[in-house]
């Protein structure tokens, strides 16, 4: 035989809570019963109230349907736009590398620009004085 664990009580059943409700708490009981079957009807009324709007939209879903084809191409569309994040995913590590470099280029050169001006500014004063 199995052991149960004496931390964990033996769940009720429905059936048992529900018989225990009705003896000890009747006017509850009835009253939330009432409140499920109405909710139950309310629920059926507008299941019910849509089946025609379902229906017309099945009817547009069928083969050769127009809403069909445009499911079809919203599909085909969301797989392309997949299809470039993954290649943007994949490219942008490579990009980001390639701007860094493009960046310290840029950086080395400005510094040698600054470098050749600076050398040029030396070497006209060189001329004025002279």
């Amino acid at each position: 035989m199995s052991q149960r664990s004496p931390y964990r009580p033996r769940r009720e059943r429905l059936s048992d809570v529900t018989v225990k409700m009705i003896v000890t708490r009747p006017i509850d009981t009835t009253d939330a019963t009432i409140y499920t079957s109405a909710k139950a009807i309310e629920n059926t009324s507008a299941a019910l109230g849509a089946l025609p709007s379902l229906a017309r939209t099945l009817e547009q879903l069928r083969p050769g349907g127009v809403l069909l084809e445009e499911v079809v191409k919203m599909k085909r569309t969301l797989d392309r736009i997949d299809r470039i994040g993954e290649f943007v995913a994949e490219e942008l590590p490579e990009t980001q590398k390639q701007l860094e470099t493009l960046s310290t280029q840029l950086n080395d050169s400005v510094n040698r620009i600054g470098d050749l001006g600076r050398a040029l500014g030396r070497g006209r004063k060189d001329d004025v004085v002279a």
